[in-house]
């Protein structure tokens, strides 16, 4: 468009209705990270979340409920193992 200097503009507006990038998805990048958005107009933009040291009691309670998770289903797995075993020890003695 007139007037505008570094900028890219990729399609016609009301004509295009999806977008893909190639190259992008599961990628590892280097930190620091911020969330891309786009805007009503198409915009794209992103902006740095800050990291606070405090950290926030939601993010714990969250952390804390996910470990929990993790412990249970590592107990889950090793009851499974644990039959598991003794199945391949009655099946030996079967033979």
């Amino acid at each position: 468009m007139a007037g505008e200097k570094h900028t890219i503009r990729i399609g016609t507006e009301n004509e295009e209705a999806r977008a893909f990038m190639a190259g992008v998805y599961e990628k590892t990048i280097k930190e620091p990270v911020c969330t891309v958005k786009v805007n009503a107009a198409g915009q794209l933009g992103c902006r740095a979340t800050p990291v606070s040291n405090a950290g926030s009691p939601a993010l714990f309670a969250q952390l804390r409920r996910e470990h929990a998770q993790v412990r249970y289903q590592q107990h889950e797995i090793n009851q499974l193992a644990s039959e598991l075993q003794s199945l391949r020890r009655e099946m030996r003695t079967r033979r």
